[in-house]
């Protein structure tokens, strides 16, 4: 009989796939979107509003629902299948405010404290290993801690001081090493496929997990291709769709979300200064965020000198601003895709959770802490 997963992974993946014109393209490309005649209206409402208007539906995209009813029944579909139950709390472990951020002490205290005490523990992509430091010091649990950078490494190490910690160095996407058994694979915010291998290894060393997914398109190829039976083979997700759930606004600092915005009138300043020139459908690399504290001008000149964007002549100080009108577009067509991001993020961690049942694991999936601690708050946990 196929799991209560199964068929919600299904269902979510038939509504997905059927409203994908509704989320998959993006208006950086082409204000065309393929959704516009279909919802003309509410295209049209869109790209009237202001920017700070569109600040506030980028807080929160549910503000057009009331332009236009189709698009809220498919999201009241959509919303009943991402819903998720709230892990009870079953410890009051603390965390030691030393050389932790106060935010991520917080995600750190509210991992564990929805997970029972295991006696052998891998942190998994553990950088400063605060999460099997604070396993160690709270579970007196021995603690393996996997990382790559040596430099974190040290850091870690120097910390753990009288703490049963141990680390091995080591690349988890080219070689996993043999973990304990009977232990208990922990991983907050592993990235992308690094989360894939957390999974396999889980298996292969009939160990229990407890893993809270981030990152989703940091994956080789950036294509992401289910690991389940019950999607077809054509289920898959680009690069640009899996980056959709780190997409909230609400919940970035002041400062990335101006500079984030700055970038986007930036480059689109570039882009409309290139195509009036005959040049259409750059594409631009990343760039350092330093790069962004140039004027738009030492700007253009940056992308031409390092990434060979070539330009007949030297950009005008205005394109930046006929960027930042192209921008205004761009975000307000946007803010439909918004709508979508959770659902995204639960089709990826309901195929993983039914890829564990099929190997024969019980599984629960649940969230460990609320949004505003962080977004990525949804946890996939085993036990043997």
């Amino acid at each position: 009989m196929p799991s209560s997963y199964h068929n919600r992974l299904c269902s979510l993946w038939r509504l997905l796939a059927d409203s994908r014109f509704l989320w998959s393209q993006q208006a950086f490309y082409s204000l065309n979107i393929d959704w516009g005649d279909t919802f003309e209206t509410l295209r049209k409402k869109l790209l009237s509003l202001s920017p700070d208007e569109i600040d506030t539906l980028e807080a929160n995209p549910y503000g057009v629902l009331q332009w236009d009813c189709r698009l809220a029944k498919v999201v009241r579909e959509m919303e009943e299948l991402c819903r998720l139950p709230v892990f009870p709390v079953v410890g009051n472990w603390l965390v030691s405010p030393h050389g932790i951020a106060a935010r991520k002490r917080t995600q750190l205290q509210a991992f564990i404290n929805v997970l029972s005490p295991c006696e052998s523990v891998v942190d998994w992509c553990a950088g400063k290993a605060h999460l099997g430091r604070a396993l160690a010091d709270n579970w007196s649990s021995t603690v393996l801690a996997l990382e790559k950078d040596p430099h974190l490494v040290e850091y870690g190490l120097r910390e753990a001081k009288t703490l049963d910690v141990s680390y091995r160095t080591v690349d988890l996407q080219k070689d996993v090493p043999i973990v304990p058994p009977q232990s208990m694979i922990c991983a907050l915010h592993a990235c992308g496929s690094l989360s894939d291998i957390a999974l396999d290894t889980a298996l292969e060393h009939h160990s229990s997990l407890a893993l809270s997914p981030c990152c989703y398109h940091k994956r080789e190829h950036g294509v992401w291709y289910p690991k389940s039976t019950a999607l077809p083979k054509e289920a898959q997700l680009k690069k640009h769709e899996l980056m959709m759930p780190s997409a909230w606004i609400s919940t970035s600092r002041r400062k990335r979300i101006l500079l984030r915005k700055k970038a986007l009138r930036y480059r689109l300043g570039l882009a409309s200064f290139l195509e009036e020139n005959g040049i259409e459908n750059t594409r631009f690399p990343s760039v350092p965020r330093s790069v962004f504290d140039r004027s738009f001008v030492e700007f253009c000149m940056y992308m031409q000198e390092k990434h060979a964007v070539m330009s007949p002549k030297k950009p005008e100080a205005r394109w930046e601003w006929v960027g930042a009108e192209r921008a205004r577009k761009v975000r307000a067509l946007g803010v439909p895709r918004l709508l979508f991001r959770r659902a995204i993020e639960l089709l990826i961690v309901l195929d993983a959770s039914q890829y564990l049942i099929e190997a024969g694991r019980e599984v629960e999936l649940g969230v460990f802490c609320p949004f505003h601690v962080t977004p990525r708050n949804v946890m996939i946990r085993t036990v043997l």
